[in-house]
C-alpha cells in the first residue's frame, strides 16, 4: 500500500512527448551522419552527440514507468501482469522491425551502389537478437538501437520489484530503494546490464518521487546531482548532463506545445525502431554520389523525412494496435470474500 499523500502536481504530458520526439530525432541524425556522410563542421560535430538521445530515453522511462505503476495501484502481486504487459508493448513492434531490417538489408545489398555485406546470421546472433541478449552473448545486433531495448527490459524487471519500496509508508524502505540507483553503478563494471545506467534511470525515478510528493524539492535536487556525479564518474559526463537536463525539463518546464515534436513523440518508438533500415539505407546508397555538401544535406533531409513517414505508417499498422491491446491487462487484485 502506498502512503496517503497530497495530490501530485499535474503532469505535463505534452512535455514528455516532446522530449521523446527530440530524443528520437537526435538518435536518427546521429546514425545518419555518424559514417562521415556530411563534411566536418560545427553542425556535424553537434550531431555527433546525438547519442545523448539514448540517455534522455532512459530518464523518461525512469519517470514514466513508476508513474504508471503508482496510478494503477500496483503491488508486488501484480508483477507478472506488469511484465507481460511491458513485453507485449515492446516485443511485437520490435520483432516486426527486425524482419524489416533483414528484408531491407537483403534487398539493398542487391543494388550495385550498396556498401556492405549481405545479411548472414549465425544461430547465436539470431537467438541473441530474438531474445534481446545479443550483448550478453557477445554477438552483434542487426539494428544498432536494439541494445537499449535490452537495457529497458532489464529495467522493467527491476522496477517491478523495487517500486513497492519506493512508495512505502516506511521511510527506511524508501531511502533504501532510492539508494539502489546510486549504488548499483558503483558495484563494479557490469556492461550490457541496467546497472551501468541505473543512475540515469534513477534521475527519472527521483523526478517521479518529487512529482508525487514522496520527497522534498531539496531531497530531489540532492539526489539528481548525486546521480549525475555517479553516472559521470562511472560512464560519461556528457551523458550525465543530458540526463540531468531531461529530468529538470520534466520537473520544471511549464507546459509547451510544439506540433512537430509532439508528432515525433507519438511515433517515437516506431521511429526509433525503423529509422536505420529506411533512412539509413538511403544514406548508405547515397555514399557513392558526388561529395557535394549541399547535395548531401538534401539527402540527409530526404532520409529523415523518409524515416519519419515510414515510422508513421509503422505506428498506425503495428505499434498502436498492440499498444492498445496491451492496455487491456489491468492491475486488479481479487477481492476477499467475507
Amino acid at each position: 500500500m502506498s502512503p496517503s499523500l497530497p495530490a501530485p502536481s499535474p503532469l505535463r504530458r505534452d512535455n514528455l512527448d516532446m522530449l521523446r520526439g527530440l530524443a528520437a530525432l537526435l538518435v536518427c541524425l546521429f546514425h545518419f551522419t555518424g559514417s562521415g556522410f556530411l563534411p566536418d563542421g560545427t553542425g556535424t560535430r553537434i550531431l555527433a552527440h546525438g547519442y545523448l538521445g539514448f540517455d534522455v530515453f532512459f530518464v523518461i522511462s525512469g519517470f514514466v514507468i513508476p508513474l504508471a505503476l503508482h496510478r494503477a495501484g500496483y503491488g508486488v502481486g501484480d508483477y507478472g501482469i506488469f511484465i507481460r504487459r511491458r513485453i507485449f508493448r515492446l516485443f511485437p513492434a520490435y520483432l516486426v522491425s527486425g524482419l524489416l531490417v533483414l528484408t531491407l538489408w537483403y534487398a539493398s545489398s542487391l543494388h550495385p551502389a550498396f556498401r556492405g555485406s549481405r545479411p548472414h546470421l549465425t544461430l547465436v546472433q539470431g537467438l541473441g537478437n530474438l531474445t534481446l541478449t545479443a550483448d550478453l552473448l557477445h554477438t552483434p545486433w542487426i539494428n544498432p538501437v536494439y541494445w537499449t531495448l535490452a537495457i529497458e527490459l532489464q529495467y522493467y524487471l527491476l522496477i517491478g520489484l523495487v517500486f513497492p519500496w519506493l512508495v512505502s509508508a516506511q521511510r527506511g524502505r524508501r531511502y533504501a530503494a532510492m539508494a539502489l540507483w546510486l549504488l548499483a553503478p558503483c558495484l563494479g563494471p557490469l556492461p550490457a546490464t541496467v546497472w551501468t545506467y541505473a543512475a540515469l534511470f534513477g534521475m527519472g525515478v527521483y523526478t517521479f518521487m518529487r512529482v508525487n510528493r514522496l520527497i522534498t524539492m531539496r531531497e530531489c535536487a540532492g539526489l539528481l546531482v548525486a546521480a549525475a556525479v555517479v553516472h559521470g564518474m562511472q560512464s560519461d559526463w556528457l551523458s550525465s548532463g543530458a540526463g540531468l537536463v531531461a529530468a529538470l525539463a520534466i520537473l520544471l518546464l511549464p507546459a509547451i506545445k510544439a506540433r512537430l515534436l509532439l508528432f515525433l513523440g507519438t511515433i517515437s518508438y516506431s521511429l526509433y525502431l525503423i529509422h536505420v533500415p529506411f533512412g539509413g539505407k538511403l544514406i548508405n546508397l547515397a555514399q557513392r554520389l558526388p561529395d557535394n555538401p549541399a547535395l548531401r544535406l538534401m539527402l540527409l533531409l530526404l532520409a529523415t523525412v523518409t524515416a519519419i513517414m515510414a515510422a508513421w505508417v509503422f505506428y498506425l499498422l503495428i505499434e498502436r494496435p498492440f499498444h492498445e491491446f496491451s492496455r487491456s491487462a489491468r492491475f486488479v487484485r481479487p477481492r476477499k470474500t467475507e
